[in-house]
């Protein structure tokens, strides 16, 4: 449950990072370095929050097998 907690607390920090942002930061666009695709905050928060998601379901679904 270690890996669960620690994922959620860093969705949680970057959050409450996000909520700090002004207006002008959030209109940035920038080239993604891996993709090579200019993308929106929101664009690359989705793509986050997917990647995420794909990580939490990993751990949960190893947790599992480990719990028997």
């Amino acid at each position: 449950m270690e890996i669960v907690r620690k994922l959620t607390a860093g969705r949680e920090r970057l959050v409450n990072r996000l909520e700090e942002l002004k207006v002008d930061q959030v209109e940035i666009v920038a080239i993604h370095p891996r993709l090579k695709k200019l993308m929106r905050l929101l664009d690359w928060l989705y793509f986050v929050a997917e990647h995420d998601d794909h990580h939490l379901a990993q751990a949960r679904r190893a947790l599992t097998v480990l719990q028997g």
